[in-house]
């Protein structure tokens, strides 16, 4: 078991969530496994779940240099087919504002 607070501060600490899991005692199989059953088939067109998996296990935290707006991550953005830009944005053009 690890606590949020102890895995937010390893992976700022640059470890990757395999490097953490592999502290810990779980293989990185185990690991991919729980990570696929987290996402399901909700990946980017065109994406494995495995190559998906694969990546959040292998991202390494920490600060990595960058500076302003992080560029946005196709492994956690899903849009779903049909959805309008109210819908993206979380409006509801039926509230009065």
């Amino acid at each position: 078991d690890i606590s949020a607070d102890d895995l937010k501060s390893q992976l700022s600490s640059g470890k990757s969530l395999t490097e953490v899991a592999a502290d810990k005692g779980l293989s990185k199989d185990d690991l991919l496994a729980t990570i696929k059953d987290a996402i399901g088939s909700d990946v980017p067109t065109g994406a494995s779940v495995d190559d998906v998996a694969l990546r959040i296990a292998d991202r390494k935290g920490g600060h990595h240099g960058h500076h302003g707006p992080r560029p946005t991550d196709t492994t956690t953005t899903t849009v779903k087919p049909g959805a309008s830009t109210n819908d993206l944005l979380g409006l509801n053009v039926d509230e009065e504002l």
